[in-house]
């Protein structure tokens, strides 16, 4: 067991487990969390009344057909399955009734996590600066939007014809000229930064390409033999 979306308890169970069907079952009636890992590209027919659900609403409560039974459905039910391969092949059929979600690593998201890793390590104060400027900008883009919406906000409500008779309205203009002014500036300084961190970062790309070419190197070794 485990813990997923809001604390619930997750039910985690293999794929070659012959209580499947019991276990989704109870979760479906009582709305819990089922995970089923190592699934193949052919999954098992037990599995089609969760895959394509036949829901009824009945008075103020929803039922589902499951195999020769029909129950009382929760709508906190949750039913995720994993697999190990590499990249699987689901029939089209199979496709139209699951969310696939590919977590596998790509050679360029690898390489800059090690990049992130190294520096952090050789260079934790240049590191922990990249971090904060990101947080930094992130953090002016939000404030110029809110900005921009309190503008189209009040430019909404207010009459065309007394427009410079709304102070708020005003105030709001200048207090934007003014803090976009300000995050121009701290922008302008965060690039130097940037161009400085870029330097020494840039120290560490060869280190940082070939671990992750290791990696996938060595993960690759299983299609030559499986040992």
């Amino acid at each position: 067991m485990a813990r997923g979306e809001r604390g619930q308890m997750v039910k985690i169970m293999k794929a070659s487990d012959d209580k499947i069907s019991n276990e989704l079952e109870t979760a479906i009636k009582f709305g819990k969390f089922v995970l089923i890992e190592n699934v193949s590209e052919k999954l098992s027919p037990e599995l089609e009344p969760v895959l394509v659900p036949q829901i009824k609403i009945k008075l103020k409560s929803k039922t589902i057909r499951f195999g020769d039974k029909e129950f009382e459905y929760d709508d906190k039910f949750r039913f995720l399955m994993t697999t190990t391969i590499p990249n699987p092949h689901y029939s089209p059929e199979t496709c139209v009734k699951i969310c696939l979600i590919n977590f596998a690593i790509t050679e360029s998201g690898l390489k800059d996590q090690m990049m992130s890793k190294v520096v952090s390590i050789e260079k934790a104060e240049i590191e922990s600066i990249r971090e904060e400027l990101i947080k930094q900008s992130a953090e002016n883009e939000e404030k110029l939007k809110n900005f921009e919406d309190q503008i189209l906000d009040g430019l909404k409500k207010a009459n065309p014809a007394t427009i410079l008779d709304h102070d708020d309205l005003i105030d709001t203009l200048a207090k934007t000229k003014v803090e976009a002014n300000n995050i121009k500036l701290s922008q302008q300084e965060s690039k130097l930064k940037e161009e400085e961190i870029r330097i020494v970062r840039d120290k560490y790309v060869d280190l940082s390409r070939k671990t992750a070419i290791l990696f996938f190197t060595l993960t690759d070794m299983v299609n030559i033999d499986h040992m």
